[in-house]
């Protein structure tokens, strides 16, 4: 059911290629799973950059310190990408660190930026698909602002969508709202984000500080509509 002041998210006519910024790996399940499964099914090519190795959920873990943590996440990744129907070859790896990815004025802020405008430039999505200013992660709003500022420098800045995955109560995303009717291919979102194991306790249980994901987000994420804000040019 859409909500008040949401329209349905439009996407017939689309064409080219799509590229969804994932901060963490399951990210893109979580907050566009059901996005990425209809496209796919429609044959339209996606391509995911997941920036961050992940190795913030389990710091203290000695049987998985960061290398191997690291591959875990990576292969679970390249996992759900594929019941969603994304091939390997078009995964992209940024390796930043967990829980750090550069907020705009930090160290390391440019750089991320110059090298997310220069594959724009080499990709020229027709759809940009990025966390939103408006969640409460850090990580997630330093991703918005360095995708943010590279699709502000293209002479024709893509289509951008923006997905909450955690969302602050004092805090509205910016842009139109839409909704994307997922019901189709919920099945395969669900088999997605199931294939995260290590982020649902079911790898690690030798970190008791370690992260799984909470019942209410995986509530939000199980439901037949995804919301998404879509930005004003």
């Amino acid at each position: 059911m859409v909500s008040a002041g949401e329209a349905m998210l439009e996407l017939d006519g689309l064409r080219g290629t799509v590229l969804v910024v994932a901060p963490h790996p399951d990210d893109e399940s979580i907050g566009c799973g059901g996005l990425i499964a209809t496209l796919r099914r429609r044959e339209v090519d996606v391509h995911v950059v997941i920036m961050t190795d992940g190795t913030g959920s389990h710091p203290n873990s000695p049987s998985h310190p960061p290398g191997r943590l690291a591959a875990v996440r990576a292969g679970e990744v390249l996992d759900a990408l594929a019941i969603l129907g994304v091939a390997g070859g078009a995964v992209s790896f940024w390796q930043l660190g967990d829980r750090f990815v550069p907020d705009e004025g930090a160290d390391g802020f440019e750089g991320a930026a110059v090298r997310a405008r220069a594959l724009l430039r080499v990709m020229q999505p027709s759809l940009l698909v990025i966390p939103g200013r408006a969640d409460s992660h850090g990580d997630h709003r330093a991703v918005w602002a360095i995708w943010s500022r590279a699709a502000a420098e293209l002479p024709a800045p893509p289509r951008q969508l923006e997905y909450i995955v955690w969302p602050r109560p004092d805090a509205a995303g910016e842009g139109r709202p839409v909704t994307l009717d997922i019901g189709a291919v919920l099945a395969l979102k669900r088999r997605a984000i199931a294939a995260h194991r290590s982020q649902l306790g079911l790898v690690i249980d030798d970190d008791p500080t370690g992260f799984h994901l909470p019942d209410d987000l995986l509530a939000r994420a199980d439901r037949p509509q995804e919301s998404y804000f879509e930005a004003r040019p």
